[in-house]
């Protein structure tokens, strides 16, 4: 399956622009059957204004994914923010199947505190698995949110039930200077001959969810500073992407 990984510069709390961005970026080669990681948030950016940016399952950002994954035949997973109960949002990943079907819906275990995150977002309380691909060769992935990936019982609850892939999505915004940096990631978990993957820019892992691992890491592109793309192998060794704006590509 390839994976491929949108490296957006997105526009402050613009959808209409965002989305556009994301289309025209997408529109250059997304084979069938492939699997599509869109940023936490990826419509708006990194915001604490729920009030502005919140939707329902009909929204935008939602009939974007959907009709991406139609367009496409492909397997189509990004950020949005929704309600919750209690009127606080809601951080979710939500995946599209190649019918722009809904197949699962993630809200992030632990939102980031020391960015006000916890005073505007609800925790989501459940570790959430799905299949992508076909028979034979399909995987088991899950989706995590930025943040989540500092908290390793979340990878091993996945894990249990049958995690074979991460997908960590993240939108990070560092200072006014790095304002709404997006970096996002796949881990895929390990046995003999198989690799995990995991956020390996900003905020890295001091330890591996398992002894050998490769890691891939894709930050956002455009005027302000940004992170590249990147691939680190067990050993270390790294491959980075462009700077610019586009899909980075693996194969899992």
């Amino acid at each position: 399956m390839e994976i491929l990984g949108c490296q957006l510069d997105i526009a402050w709390e613009d959808k209409a622009a965002n989305l556009a961005a994301a289309g025209s970026i997408l529109a250059a080669d997304v084979p069938a059957g492939a699997l599509v990681v869109l940023p936490e948030m990826f419509s708006t950016g990194f915001s604490m204004n729920v009030a502005g940016i919140a939707e329902g399952p009909d929204g935008p950002g939602h009939a974007f994914l959907a009709e991406t994954a139609r367009r496409y035949q492909a397997y189509v997973i990004g950020g949005v923010v929704t309600r919750a109960a209690d009127g606080k949002g809601r951080n979710e990943a939500v995946c599209y199947d190649p019918a722009g079907s809904e197949i699962a819906r993630y809200a992030k275990l632990h939102p980031f505190g020391f960015a006000g995150e916890t005073a505007h977002y609800a925790a989501g309380d459940e570790v959430v698995t799905f299949r992508v691909g076909g028979d034979p060769g399909q995987i088991v992935a899950a989706p995590l949110i930025c943040y989540d990936l500092r908290f390793p019982e979340a990878f091993r609850l996945a894990v249990r039930r049958g995690a074979e892939l991460f997908l960590v999505i993240a939108n990070i915004v560092l200072t006014l200077l790095f304002s709404s940096l997006v970096a996002y990631a796949f881990a895929r978990l390990t046995w003999p001959g198989r690799d995990i993957w995991y956020h390996a820019d900003q905020l890295r892992l001091r330890r591996p969810h398992r002894p050998s691992v490769r890691r891939k890491a894709s930050g956002r592109a455009g005027q302000t500073p940004s992170r590249r793309s990147r691939v680190s192998s067990p050993s270390g060794r790294q491959a980075q992407s462009p700077r610019s704006k586009g899909l980075w590509s693996r194969r899992a």
